[in-house]
């Protein structure tokens, strides 16, 4: 059965309701009915407005009307006996029945009467000769609203709210219940009603309604038994200590587990080591990387190790030079690589020995002359054969071209070039010519263009990363590389000649330039890792190339090349006093840990402005690291008439290059000059963007 809402219930079908209950009296153009017309609405009569309002010469009902009057003089109440016909009395001043001098006949009646009754837009009047009547019929559609009874005040609706079918009723309808009613959208209705799913209210969760489930009690941490289940386990003091750990070192230290301090650290030689199963008289050793066996170790083993030094070890094994072993000596080991010869072995002390007397002979290779010794090769004997470098040869058959000599080993040749040779003290000039010098030592005065030298001779010596810059056409000098020396062309980075706004890093290959965004080039390959800040997109737009396009840098970013590090986000819509220079964020934080790389900042929200004054200054935000303010950090400008409600896009954002270590970089925003409201979104999937705070690596 139809029915109006129940306040506080009908949750989620609270429009399916209404709209059911309207429907019972209103067409979907928002027309009545006849029907509820018809069941609500009484009849018209002549002390009554219902469907039609009987006036003048007519009486009784819509359905059973009475002529009262003939063109407004009444008729009399007296019935009329059969054949009379009315004929007006102008002593009475009324019509009277009376019977015809010449008599009326019954159609002669009917047909005055029917001529009397004249049709109207509202009721029609169908009279049938042959029964005879008349008959009078309210014509469809054709009663209006200021024929229907007026209500008795405002915000009333018609339909009936007393249980079961009766007349139709009086029903409040307040200003509010309108602003429920206009809405096109269940989703709406909820706005309306300020029960915004996700915003307002909490959807429905199983897991949610599983935790609501639960009793707390103290000491007691709630946790899933299974999908939608959920009940409760102790949580001591001692395991909230654990539980409140930031990261698994400082979990080992509450555990007092700390690696190297409390437990050994893993290793493969120690796991290698206890897969061993250890018995008497065996030593653990390693068979290989990360694998280990045993070996026997005998008690006179342990008699050797346990020696202080190598004359204990000596002494245990037997081995006492001089008295179990003879000690070195060089004739001794002369003696020992003897193979040949015969006689007597001559000592140091022995008497001297007489050297033979080798007889002189010559062959056709070798001339040896005399007991005195010496002799000399003959041109016969170095006709063939290679001599080496150390008897004074070139340790080679054939050399062709420059030789080089190479120590002791054979001499080697290089190409001879062309042209004339120049000598250590000649001065000659080179053409087409590369010199390699490994120690560095080549000295230039001057380096020479198409047309011109320039001289660099005056140049001071080179600090760490300082290039070499003309200062005119015809000199250079080293300078520190900056924004104000240094430009790129198509040539060698493939973006249009601009000059560097922020730095270069040699080692990421970090380009920033700036323009407009029809300026932006070509995200080419040779542009990899390039920045481009576009000065009239948003008020100013960062994006960064990947090489083949241009992604813009938000606060979730991690585009290809860098790391996101961190990010906070606004957990609730949050909406202000009203008041001029009011605080919106207090502190919402993010906690990194740098190197030497540049870091990009990015705030990036949605902010709603009402309320009268007019605002140039809009939301001013204050960036500051470890408490310090970060100059130069700024957001664009938020323009409003008074009055006016307006929802802007905060972005906002900063390069810098911290020290490195750990720095907490924290975001304050503060309502401008004018009074107003300043509603900061948390954001809704695909509608408002989260309100956030991000650190990149770039």
């Amino acid at each position: 059965m139809a029915r109006l809402p129940t306040p506080g219930g009908d949750q989620d079908t609270w429009g399916n309701v209404l709209n059911e209950f309207l429907a019972q009296s209103l067409n979907a153009d928002g027309t009545l009915k006849p029907s509820a017309v018809d069941a609500a609405i009484p009849e018209a009569s002549s002390t009554q407005a219902g469907l039609i309002q009987l006036a003048g010469d007519l009486g009784g009902t819509a359905s059973s009307p009475t002529t009262t009057g003939l063109q407004g003089n009444p008729v009399a109440a007296t019935p009329p006996l059969n054949n009379q016909v009315l004929v007006y009395n102008t002593g009475a001043t009324q019509w009277e029945p009376q019977t015809a001098a010449g008599g009326y006949s019954d159609e002669l009646a009917q047909d005055a009467v029917g001529t009397i009754l004249t049709d109207t837009s509202t009721v029609d009047f169908i009279y049938n000769d042959g029964t005879p009547s008349i008959t009078a019929d309210v014509r469809d559609d054709s009663v209006t609203y200021a024929k229907i009874q007026n209500v008795s005040a405002t915000d009333r609706v018609l339909g009936r709210s007393t249980a079961g079918a009766g007349d139709v009723e009086e029903i409040p309808f307040t200003a509010q219940a309108r602003q429920l009613t206009d809405d096109v959208s269940f989703s709406a209705m909820r706005t309306t009603l300020g029960l915004a799913i996700g915003t307002d209210v909490q959807a429905f969760d199983p897991e949610l309604s599983a935790l609501a489930g639960v009793t707390s009690a103290a000491d007691q941490l709630p946790y899933f038994t299974g999908s939608g289940t959920a009940t409760t386990t102790t949580l001591t003091g001692f395991g909230r200590s654990i539980i409140d750990d930031a990261d698994a070192i400082a979990a080992r230290s509450t555990l007092g587990l700390v690696i190297g301090t409390n437990v050994q650290a893993f290793d493969t030689e120690l796991s290698a080591l206890a897969g061993l199963t250890s018995a008497a008289d065996k030593l653990p050793y390693f068979t290989g990387s990360g694998t280990a066996s045993l070996a026997d170790f005998t008690p006179f083993a342990r008699t050797l190790v346990d020696d202080a030094d190598a004359l204990t070890a000596r002494s245990t094994l037997g081995l006492v030079i001089g008295t179990n072993v003879q000690a070195f000596n060089a004739n001794t080991t002369t003696l020992g690589n003897t193979t040949t010869g015969s006689g007597s072995i001559v000592l140091a002390t022995s008497p001297a020995i007489v050297t033979p007397t080798i007889a002189s002979f010559a062959n056709a290779t070798h001339n040896h002359q005399s007991a005195a010794g010496g002799g000399a090769l003959s041109a016969a004997a170095i006709t063939s054969g290679i001599l080496g470098v150390a008897q004074g040869g070139t340790g080679a058959n054939t050399l062709t071209g420059l030789v080089v000599g190479n120590g002791t080993s054979p001499f080697t040749t290089t190409s001879a070039p062309s042209g004339a040779i120049v000598g250590t003290t000649d001065s000659q000039a080179l053409t087409n010519k590369t010199i390699t010098d490994a120690t560095n030592n080549v000295t230039a005065n001057g380096l020479r263009s198409a047309t011109t030298t320039v001289g660099v001779s005056a140049a001071t010596a080179p600090s760490a990363n300082q290039i070499l810059r003309a200062t005119s056409g015809t000199a250079a000098t080293w300078q520190d590389l900056s924004a104000a020396n240094v430009s790129f062309s198509n040539a060698t980075s493939g973006y249009a000649a601009t000059t560097v706004q922020t730095a270069i890093d040699e080692n990421a290959g970090l380009l920033m330039a700036q323009g407009t965004l029809a300026a932006r080039p070509t995200a080419a390959t040779a542009g990899n890792r390039a920045l481009y800040y576009a000065t009239d997109d948003n008020g100013g737009t960062l994006y960064r190339s990947n090489g083949t396009s241009w992604q813009q840098i938000a606060a979730t970013v991690n585009q290809t090349g860098g790391q996101q590090l961190g990010v906070a986000s606004l957990v609730t819509t949050y909406t202000n006093s009203g008041q001029a220079g009011e605080t919106l964020i207090t502190g919402m934080s993010v906690t990194v840990t740098v190197g030497s790389r540049p870091l990009g900042i990015f705030v990036d929200g949605t902010i709603r402005v009402e309320g009268t004054g007019t605002d140039t200054d809009g939301a001013g935000p204050i960036l500051k690291r470890d408490g310090s303010i970060l100059n130069g950090f700024a957001v664009p400008p938020i323009t409003r008439t008074s009055g006016q409600t307006k929802l802007f896009s905060l972005n906002g954002h900063q390069i810098e290059t911290p020290s490195a270590g750990s720095h907490t970089y924290t975001l304050h925003l503060v309502a401008g000059t004018a009074a107003k409201f300043v509603t900061l979104f948390q954001g809704t999937p695909g509608f408002f963007p989260p309100f956030t705070l991000s650190i990149v690596e770039l």
